[in-house]
C-alpha cells in the first residue's frame, strides 16, 4: 500500500460556497493521491482546475491502478478550515503551490495547537475515516500508519522533556476519535503512532521531537516519556479511561444553561404585570450576561467535538443574549437616573 498524507478540510460557514470549498480542498489534500489508487482516476474537481497538467491514465494503466492497495495507509496529524475566497479572504498566492485549490484556509475554531502550529482537532480524523470509507470502500480497510504530537526539540533535562501531557491528551482524544469512528462501521485495522523515538524530521531535523522514547543529545541515552507509559498500558489493555473535559479546552455547558434559563424565566414570570424592582432588574441582568457566558462556552465545546452546525445555533444564541442584556442595562441606567432626583426630592 502506499501512503497518504492528508488532513481533514472543515467548511469555515455553512454556505454552499464554503462546502464546495471544502470538498475542492479534500480532492487536492487527498484525492490526489487516493482516487488513482481507489478508482484510477484523478478526482474531477482536480482535472477541471489543472486541466492537462495531469497525466492521464490509459485504460490499461486505470484498470492496473483501480483498487490496487491491500489496505488505505493513512498519514493524519492535523485539520484546517477552508472559505471560497472574497474580499474579506483572498485566494492563497498564486506563487503557492496550492493556489490551483481556489481556497482560502483558516485555523480550525476551537482548536488549540502544537508547537509546529498545526491545529490539534481529532474530529477531524474521525471525519476523514467516516469519508475514507464511504468514497473509497478500501479493501483490506483503513490503517493509520502515522499520527503524532510535536514537542519543542530543545535541550530541556530529561525528567521534564518526559513529561509530555500534551502528546498523552492527544494520543487519547485521537485514538478516542478513532474508536468512534470504528463503533459507526469504519473497518480501522491500526493506529501507528509518529514515532517511536526523537529523530531527524526531515523539514526541521532535531529542532522537532515527535517520539514517546526521548533520545539524549550527543549520549544518545533513552528514556521512555510518559506518552511511552501511556500507549504501553493502552495496548496491553485494550483501552485507556478518559474523564469527560479531562483534555478538552472546554466543557459541556448546555445543562447549566438550561438549568439557569429555566431559573431566570422563573424571575420574569414572577414579576409580569408589574414593573420589577431595581434589585429584580440587577438579577435579571446578570442572569442575561450568566447565560451569554454559558452559551458561548458551549458554543466553544461544539466547535472542538466538530459540530460546528451547532456551534453556530449556539452564536447566534449569544448575540440574542448579549443584544438583550444591553437592552436591560440601558433601561436599568434609565430608571436609575430617573429614580435619582426624585429620591433627592424626598430627602
Amino acid at each position: 500500500s502506499l501512503g497518504v498524507h492528508a488532513g481533514w478540510r472543515e467548511a469555515l460557514s455553512g454556505s454552499e460556497a464554503d462546502a464546495d470549498a471544502a470538498q475542492r480542498s479534500m480532492a487536492f489534500t487527498l484525492g490526489w493521491m487516493a482516487a488513482p489508487l481507489y478508482t484510477g482516476a484523478y478526482p474531477p474537481a482536480m482535472r477541471a482546475a489543472l486541466g492537462d497538467a495531469l497525466p492521464s491514465f490509459t485504460a490499461e494503466q486505470a484498470a492496473l491502478l483501480r483498487n490496487s492497495s491491500d489496505f488505505f495507509a493513512l498519514q493524519h496529524y492535523s485539520t484546517l478550515m477552508v472559505s471560497r475566497p472574497n474580499a474579506t479572504f483572498p485566494p492563497l498566492p498564486e506563487t503557492s503551490f496550492y493556489a490551483a485549490e481556489g481556497v482560502r484556509w483558516h485555523s480550525t475554531r476551537g482548536a488549540r495547537k502544537n508547537s509546529l502550529g498545526w491545529d490539534i482537532a481529532p474530529f477531524g480524523l474521525y471525519k476523514l475515516l467516516k469519508h475514507i470509507d464511504e468514497t473509497y470502500q478500501p479493501r483490506g480497510g483503513i490503517v493509520i500508519t502515522e499520527s503524532g504530537f510535536p514537542s519543542r526539540g530543545d535541550d530541556a533535562a530529561p525528567h521534564e522533556a518526559t513529561r509530555d501531557t500534551a502528546r498523552v491528551c492527544y494520543l487519547k482524544r485521537y485514538l478516542q476519535a478513532v474508536h468512534r469512528a470504528m463503533g459507526e462501521g469504519v473497518p480501522v485495522r491500526g493506529y501507528f503512532v509518529w514515532s517511536l523515538l526523537d529523530a531527524a524530521e526531515w523539514e526541521h531535523g532535531f529542532g522537532t521531537r515527535f517520539g514517546l522514547v526521548r533520545v539524549e543529545p550527543g549520549t544518545l541515552a533513552r528514556q521512555p516519556k510518559a506518552s511511552a507509559v501511556f500507549y504501553t498500558r493502552a495496548v496491553k489493555a485494550g483501552g485507556f479511561n478518559a474523564s469527560d473535559g479531562e483534555c478538552n479546552a472546554t466543557t459541556q455547558a448546555a445543562p447549566r444553561f438550561r438549568a439557569e434559563g429555566a431559573q431566570l424565566q422563573a424571575v420574569v414570570n414572577a414579576s409580569r404585570g408589574g414593573t420589577p424592582s431595581l434589585e429584580v432588574s440587577r438579577t435579571m441582568l446578570l442572569r442575561t450576561v450568566r447565560l451569554a457566558a454559558l452559551a458561548g462556552q458551549q458554543a466553544r465545546y461544539e466547535a472542538e467535538q466538530g459540530d460546528f452546525a451547532a456551534a453556530r445555533q449556539w452564536d447566534s444564541k449569544v448575540a440574542r443574549l448579549v443584544s438583550g442584556a444591553e437592552r436591560q442595562k440601558r433601561q436599568l441606567a434609565k430608571r436609575v437616573e430617573q429614580q435619582q432626583p426624585a429620591e433627592a426630592e424626598a430627602a
